[in-house]
């Protein structure tokens, strides 16, 4: 008992002290980056530490937050896609800031207060049930004054209809649970899962069907 006792104090209490004892993974990193580019510039990279001060960057007033790196990698083809397909048009491009979110890591809190900084915020992500979380998580976390859509191309429908393999009922079920008091903006996305059964992965943006 004496030994285990030991064993747990010196696996730390953060990731420092956990490295001390080869151990950090199982502590939060104290910092975060983020990937960001403008219209015709290569993209910069923010770091964020956990003294909570927001990196200086000139901010356009929109952002648009890519959830995969294939799209923000050929953010040209994805733009143009957004004109073809949603409210984004190729003349907004030059004032929209676009974020990699890298999956789940973009609800970050130390992320929380730069993003704030925007009026409007445009949410590409996976049409599933990890973009309806992500997205949750950052309306839930951002002011209520900002202007947050989550884009559903309007050829949505006929891609899912492609779609061959269908969601597993436990997949489903997970969704049909989502909370009643998800945010407003989310629902159309929701429903548009349980109406065919299939989720959409936001790589297929970039190419036919």
């Amino acid at each position: 008992m004496a030994f285990l006792h030991h064993y747990a104090e010196s696996q730390g209490e953060d990731r420092v002290s956990g490295a001390m004892q080869n151990n950090s993974h199982s502590f939060k990193v104290n910092g975060s980056l983020l990937l960001i580019q403008k219209y015709q510039n290569n993209p910069d990279v923010l770091i964020f530490k956990d003294d909570g001060r927001i990196p200086k960057y000139k901010t356009n007033k929109s952002a648009l937050i890519l959830e995969n790196r294939e799209l923000f990698i050929h953010n040209d083809k994805t733009f143009k896609f957004l004109s073809e397909h949603y409210q984004i048009t190729e003349d907004m491009r030059k004032d929209i800031d676009v974020i990699f979110g890298a999956g789940t890591e973009i609800t970050n809190s130390l992320h929380l207060p730069f993003l704030s900084l925007y009026n409007t915020l445009y949410l590409c992500l996976d049409l599933d049930l990890g973009g309806i979380k992500t997205a949750t998580s950052l309306i839930n976390n951002l002011p209520s004054s900002m202007a947050i859509h989550f884009v559903i191309p309007n050829d949505v429908e006929s891609r899912l209809k492609q779609v061959i393999d269908k969601c597993s009922p436990e997949y489903m079920q997970k969704i049909y649970n989502l909370d009643e008091n998800m945010p407003q903006i989310l629902l159309p996305c929701i429903r548009i899962i349980k109406k065919h059964n299939t989720i959409l992965e936001q790589e297929a943006y970039l190419y036919g069907y």
